[in-house]
């Protein structure tokens, strides 16, 4: 995303196995104005986190990821990159589970894309703002 001073910003990670959902969302928070990667697998994934310039937020759809999705996200938390987990169903224990392994929220299919939208520019204008308050960390 590029802001209106010219700052480029990292893009979002968005995690799937589903090809057609990854697109979509890609769509969507293209059209908001954001920039995007995309990882369908757990390598893929590791891939994404092993690049210099890490993502600004991910959205991790945890549908058809086995256990090993939740260390991912550990290292996304650990590497201070804010995510939602997206999810078919919710339960208090994948609140907690989720919340336990780094997220910030947990989103429940079928996705409302304006709040989707709202969340996501809410979740990097805090990243943003908490950055340009702390610029050595």
């Amino acid at each position: 995303m590029i802001s209106e001073n010219g700052v480029v910003h990292s893009p979002l990670l968005i995690v799937s196995t589903n090809q057609r959902n990854l697109e979509l969302l890609v769509l969507y928070l293209e059209k908001a104005g954001y920039s995007c990667r995309t990882a369908a697998t757990l390598e893929e994934i590791d891939a994404e986190l092993s690049l210099r310039q890490k993502p600004r937020l991910a959205l991790v759809d945890i549908t058809g990821f086995n256990a090993a999705i939740w260390e991912r996200c550990e290292r996304m938390r650990d590497a201070l990159i804010p995510i939602l987990v997206i999810s078919p169903r919710q339960t208090s224990s994948l609140q907690l589970e989720s919340i336990s392994h780094g997220a910030r929220g947990l989103l429940i299919k079928p996705l409302v894309i304006n709040e989707l939208i709202a969340l996501v520019h809410n979740l990097v204008e805090d990243e943003r703002e908490s950055d340009s308050l702390n610029p050595g960390s």
